[in-house]
């Protein structure tokens, strides 16, 4: 008799701004992934060439679905702020000229559409539901909306609370963090109302990017009976788990040689795999406990000078069984990857060239390639067990970027400081 559960493979990325991501990073079909997530900002600037660019990178991914949302940089999707931004240049934009770099409204819904054919779905804000190709049912809850007293789109004031529809989905994809979890650069800048949802429907898997500076992932045990539940008090450290972020992979201020070698040579290794993994069947060593454990990504891909690209993720967990099993659906757990040293726990946490073209203008940005993971030490490591906003258009605006090549994608960094998400 079949198990009531099938273990299912995620391929988790974000943040990828509109370039294609190298090759090694990329699934394979030997890595038997069932569903691949993007959590938005596809793009930098919300340009129809950034969108083909992230579709076509989109269309190589060996999965059967690909699922996508946007984030607060892919504002042409969020029509409304689209139309609010063409509105209010001075002097006006010749209509030609706006929809050869950013297409008329609801262009990019329609790349969307066609690529469907390619098993891509785009995830409007909701709980949609998928039988996937081996037997599994899915149940996702997206949205791209992000708290900022900025101008982009999908955002929201963060003194409003935004109202989160989870309820019993299994996966629960957004562009941004809820608050205290993954979202700090030099403050927390995640949702608080994300938060109590989050809280309230326990999902098995909340994966988001947006704060590329927090990247990792950590598998929390929730406390019952809190009143009035923060990211202080409603957690079970003794059975919650830092999997990796930048502090475990990075070298410390105060990490002893011994440390940062061990740091580096974990880091290569995951580098040579092109991911990190990490899987919570019922076969492995600590299954994820519905209703009592969610599992936290921060799949931001864009990195800093040093680090270009940031891994992406690869999760193993098990999902409900939906009536019988479809033609080629495989009920074995997925090959495992392979096994690599865990990091020694640690106690802290966690761009120029000229063009020129219709662009929006910025007023907020990247975190500055300088940035350090020492900057996050007031964030605990749990042991481990396993365009600016868009301000106003220009025809002959231009923003300054700096460019790096190796031998691969341009990589774009912004010069100022912004408010550290992106």
């Amino acid at each position: 008799m079949p198990s009531s559960s099938v273990p299912t493979r995620f391929y988790i990325i974000s943040d990828t701004h509109g370039e294609t991501l190298p090759s090694s990073y990329l699934p394979t079909a030997s890595i038997k992934v069932d569903v691949a997530i993007h959590c938005g900002d596809l793009t930098d600037e919300s340009k129809l060439s950034e969108f083909r660019t992230s579709l076509e990178m989109l269309k190589t991914i060996s999965a059967p679905l690909k699922l996508v949302i946007a984030g607060n940089h892919d504002f042409t999707l969020d029509i409304p702020m689209f139309k609010k931004k063409i509105a209010e240049v001075q002097p006006p934009l010749s209509q030609d000229l706006v929809e050869e770099e950013y297409g008329c409204y609801g262009q990019v819904q329609d790349l969307f559409t066609a690529a469907k054919q390619e098993g891509i779905v785009f995830l409007d804000e909701g709980v949609h539901s998928f039988t996937l190709a081996n037997g599994a049912k899915l149940t996702v809850y997206a949205s791209p909306n992000t708290p900022s007293t900025n101008d982009w789109g999908f955002q929201y004031h963060p003194d409003e609370d935004h109202e989160w529809n989870i309820g019993n989905a299994d996966v629960v994809v957004t562009h941004g963090p809820p608050l205290g979890i993954l979202d700090r650069v030099d403050k927390r800048l995640g949702s608080v109302s994300l938060f109590h949802a989050i809280e309230k429907s326990r999902p098995l898997l909340h994966c988001f990017g947006h704060i590329h500076s927090n990247w990792g992932a950590k598998l929390m045990a929730w406390k019952n009976d809190i009143v009035d539940p923060t990211h202080f008090t409603a957690f079970d450290n003794d059975e919650s788990s830092t999997i990796h972020t930048l502090a475990t992979l990075s070298p410390g201020k105060y990490d002893t040689p011994e440390i940062k070698e061990e740091k580096l040579s974990i880091y290569q290794a995951l580098e040579q795999t092109g991911s990190c993994t990490t899987s919570h069947c019922s076969s492995d060593s600590r299954l994820l406990r519905r209703g009592q454990d969610t599992l936290f990504v921060n799949a931001a891909m864009q990195g800093t000078l040093e680090r270009p690209w940031q891994l992406p993720w690869i999760v193993d967990l098990e999902l409900p069984r939906t009536g019988p099993e479809l033609p080629g659906a495989g009920t074995e757990k997925p090959e495992a990857a392979p096994v690599l040293p865990e990091a020694t726990p640690v106690l802290t946490e966690v761009q120029p060239d000229t063009s020129e073209s219709v662009l929006i203008s910025s007023e907020a940005g990247y975190v500055p390639p300088q940035a350090s993971t020492d900057s996050l030490q007031d964030d605990l490591i749990l042991p481990q067990k396993s365009l600016p906003l868009p301000g106003a258009l220009s025809q002959t605006g231009t923003r300054k970027r700096g460019r790096m090549t190796d031998e691969g994608p341009v990589k774009r960094q912004r010069l100022e400081e912004r408010d550290g998400s992106d």
